[in-house]
């Protein structure tokens, strides 16, 4: 919000042009525009209106809960330490026809 008011005071009180603006301040002239037109939206910054799904994980979202909230995992190591790791779980639900990449199911 300080930069708002900033970029406010330099253009509207001291009258000086989007040149000068930039050159104190080194910024943009398309930031001081949207901090003139727009100045809460341009101090919040960008928000998403609703949150992204994740298309490629599809039905398969449940099945990872289920895959790291169940007993299976430690089952397929055969005395080893068992670690649940997302290329586990990536490779448990592509055999179950999941077509998506491991880096999806990092996420």
């Amino acid at each position: 919000m300080k930069k708002v008011t900033e970029i406010q005071r330099l253009v509207y009180e001291e009258k000086k042009t989007y040149r000068q603006v930039q050159a104190e301040l080194g910024v943009s002239a398309q930031t001081i525009a949207k901090a003139l037109k727009r100045p809460v939206e341009f101090a919040d910054g960008y928000r998403r209106e609703s949150a992204v799904e994740l298309r490629a994980i599809g039905g398969f979202e449940e099945r990872i809960q289920e895959l790291l909230a169940g007993k299976e995992w430690a089952q397929s190591y055969k005395g080893r330490r068992p670690r649940r790791t997302a290329r586990w779980v990536y490779r448990r639900i592509k055999a179950e026809g999941y077509t998506g990449a491991e880096s999806t199911v990092r996420a």
